[in-house]
């Protein structure tokens, strides 16, 4: 999607602990532009790229973002499991800075990852020099089909009276008690040749399950699919970087779970298959 509607070359970043690898992003900006272009377009407000990240509950690693790190945001900051919430990308736009509100932060939210998916309704922070160019007379407000005006309506409404505030206070204890049972059952039983590579402290995937080299995570899946009706996706359906990064095979083999869908008592259940299944294939090599 991002390859056909922007004209911008894309490349992959490597991703460390504490979220992507700044150095590596610097390599390949750097080769891709010279500084001779970044000053041009400084100079001209132009922008020569765009950055696609998750900084926080990355899917499907599960990594956050440190502050150091910190380029963008998301609404998966609401759904965290714990008191310390991770602050939102406009809070880092300090009025006092020398060229605060010519258009450094604008900080995008979105219903559907709270509410329900497909609502299609979110909310945008940013200067008020930028909001006259990006939504006052931008196209969005100019065509009829582009503002969903009845939902926004509902939801607006439910804002009010405090019931998404509720209902996201709900998700959160259910995902953090869901998550809490997976991860239990997952090291308790999961095989020693397997490697839980990050523990999420919010939202609702784990992070990818990396398999011993005698197994292969489609093989995996499938055993899961037809034989337990267990769905998981594997990591080939988050890689689009280059085939020949170290880092492929780690990630790519592996298996990532979810825990927003299912109830908790089904968690358990799908776990202890989950778990069984890998004991039994690992075994039979």
């Amino acid at each position: 999607m991002l390859k056909n509607s922007l004209s911008f070359p894309l490349r992959d970043i490597k991703i460390e602990s504490d979220g992507i690898d700044l150095e590596d992003l610097e390599t390949k900006w750097f080769s891709t532009y010279s500084i001779k272009e970044c000053e041009e377009a400084k100079k001209n407000q132009k922008f020569l790229g765009a950055l696609y990240l998750i900084p926080h509950y990355h899917n499907p690693t599960g990594t956050e973002l440190s502050p150091k790190k910190l380029f963008c945001d998301d609404v998966y900051n609401i759904l965290h499991y714990n008191d310390k919430v991770n602050r939102r990308l406009f809070a880092y736009d300090y009025p006092k800075d020398e060229n605060y509100g010519i258009g450094h932060v604008i900080s995008n939210g979105t219903f559907s990852k709270l509410l329900s998916p497909g609502l299609r309704i979110g909310w945008i922070e940013m200067p008020l020099n930028r909001k006259k160019q990006f939504w006052s007379e931008s196209w969005i407000m100019r065509s009829g089909g582009s503002v969903n005006t009845y939902t926004a309506g509902i939801i607006t409404e439910l804002l009010k009276d405090g019931q998404v505030s509720n209902l996201v206070k709900e998700i959160r204890v259910e995902n953090k008690a869901k998550m809490e049972a997976l991860l239990m059952i997952l090291e308790d039983e999961l095989p020693k040749e397997c490697q839980i590579l990050h523990k999420p402290t919010g939202s609702n995937v784990t992070t990818p399950i990396k398999l011993p080299n005698n197994l292969i995570s489609t093989n995996v899946i499938a055993v899961l699919r037809d034989q337990h009706e267990l769905l998981v996706l594997d990591g080939h359906s988050f890689w689009s970087g280059d085939s020949n990064d170290d880092s492929r095979k780690t990630l790519t083999n592996g298996i990532r779970l979810a825990v927003a869908y299912p109830l908790l008592d089904e968690i358990i259940k799908a776990s202890h298959i989950f778990c069984s299944t890998i004991k039994e294939l690992l075994h039979s090599k």
